[in-house]
């Protein structure tokens, strides 16, 4: 074969070389057309189903999407806030909110201008014990807030004193109750070396004040041992909102902690006074009159919440509270079941259920209902370690138990 016939078969080979890739580049790009066209029909039809209410397949259509986009931020912060939506369920595992606390995470980073996405990372920050990371992305939520241009229509839980009560939480989380303290008493104006309210300032009276008062009453008693202090900011509370059945309600359980059941039952009476049908009234009372050891009072309270407030689980706890003041733990046991077959998971009832369980010494049922807390709880939260302390105590295991 001469060189010319050569170097023509390399000019053929080239070229059908050249035209193999052009060919398969082509193919390549209309898959990954068709394969785009058809995740935004996964995109589509997920937003539709949560229109409809149908949050659960939304979450499986969302899951199948963004496994074709990972970066569409839009699509991931979605998806967080439905996983968030779930494990938010009394029934979710500490594995799932494990991973929903992750999806949001990764959403919040890629989507840096949705603060109220922010906001809520931060939330589960705190819930996960990540108070110094919380402590992080408050400054710089903070920071991103007070710049930006103040508008009408900006959701009330992205005001400075709602970024505020957040940050008292993660302060007091790393046990920084001084610094708690000084943010909670800037909020409400208040002097924590006066022990008093400063005169000139503006009295505030907004979901922030509030729940600032209750966070600097609490690290006051409790950690700053300054109960003068607490019932002062308390007491300023209840003044700056009359009307308001929490703030009354609040002083209530702090006299009521403090053994002072006249003033906690003058407090109750005003918050009842206020909202009789409060579901927070009717449960007071119920505490209340259980301290009182006003036991038939209290189990008729609690029967008529039962009624009434069906989905709210103090209505068992309260039942179950006034027959183990009776002894009756049978019927203890067997209303925190009801509870329970009402409310699924529900942390409290199952909490307190293993607790009479280990008193009445039913630690076969105590045994398994410890392994399912642990299971939707987690082995690391200090109840969870309590109760299988007890019960290895209970069945003479010492060793284990100390560790």
């Amino acid at each position: 074969m001469n060189r010319r016939s050569k170097r023509l078969n390399v000019r053929v080979l080239l070229v059908l070389l050249a035209t193999v890739a052009t060919a398969s580049a082509g193919v390549a790009a209309v898959h990954r057309f068709q394969v785009r066209r058809n995740a935004g029909g996964l995109a589509r039809l997920a937003r539709s189903k949560q229109q409809e209410g149908n949050s659960q397949e939304a979450l499986g259509l969302f899951a199948r999407y963004l496994a074709y986009e990972p970066d569409d931020a839009q699509a991931q912060a979605e998806f967080a806030r439905l996983l968030v939506e779930f494990a938010e369920k009394p029934t979710a595992t500490k594995d799932e909110r494990g991973y929903a606390y992750r999806v949001l995470e990764t959403a919040a980073r890629k989507n840096p201008d949705d603060l109220l996405l922010r906001k809520q990372l931060v939330e589960w920050m705190i819930r996960f014990g990540r108070f110094g990371d919380a402590s992080q992305e408050l400054a710089a939520l903070r920071e991103r807030i007070a710049a930006t241009p103040a508008r009408i229509d900006a959701p009330a839980s992205l005001d400075l004193d709602a970024i505020d009560v957040m940050r008292i939480r993660a302060l007091a989380g790393t046990g920084r109750f001084e610094e708690a303290a000084a943010v909670a008493a800037a909020i409400i104006g208040f002097d924590l070396q006066a022990k008093d309210f400063i005169a000139d300032v503006e009295t505030k009276t907004s979901d922030s004040a509030r729940e600032a008062s209750k966070l600097l009453a609490n690290i006051l008693t409790t950690k700053l041992k300054s109960p003068d202090s607490a019932l002062v900011v308390l007491e300023h509370l209840t003044r700056a909102n009359p009307e308001d059945v929490a703030s009354w309600l609040t002083l209530a359980v702090w006299h009521q902690g403090r053994d002072n059941l006249a003033k906690a039952n003058a407090a109750f009476r005003t918050a009842a006074a206020i909202d009789p049908d409060n579901p927070d009234v009717l449960f007071a009372d119920l505490e209340l009159s259980i301290s009182e050891k006003r036991f038939d009072v209290a189990k008729q309270i609690a029967t008529r919440a039962r009624t009434l407030f069906p989905d709210d689980e103090r209505a068992y706890r309260g039942l179950a509270s006034v027959a183990v003041q009776q002894r009756d733990f049978d019927t203890a046991v067997n209303v925190l079941r009801e509870g329970l077959a009402e409310q699924p998971g529900q942390p409290s009832l199952l909490r307190m259920l293993a607790d009479i369980l280990l008193r009445a010494n039913r630690l076969d049922e105590a045994d398994e209902t410890i392994q399912t807390f642990v299971k939707l709880q987690g082995d690391k939260r200090p109840a969870a370690g309590m109760l299988q302390a007890r019960l290895l105590m209970a069945k003479n295991r010492w060793l284990p138990a100390q560790r």
